[in-house]
């Protein structure tokens, strides 16, 4: 979400393109990956943010 982070983004897929590489590289929005595992039934456990990166680590509590 931060602009270098998009920017490494796009350098990485800009260089996969003319190396005619298929894959692509993804940075998806903190936001939207907290609701949709939220919405799954996940909590989050821990995060931490880098320079770059967060890094999120999520669980789903096994209640018996």
């Amino acid at each position: 979400e931060r602009w270098f982070g998009q920017l490494f983004v796009r350098s990485i897929n800009a260089t996969y393109w003319l190396r005619r590489r298929t894959y692509r590289f993804f940075a998806h929005s903190t936001a939207r990956v907290d609701e949709i595992a939220s919405a799954n039934g996940l909590r989050l456990r821990a995060e931490r943010q880098t320079w770059l990166w967060r890094v999120a680590v999520y669980d789903r509590s096994t209640r018996t």
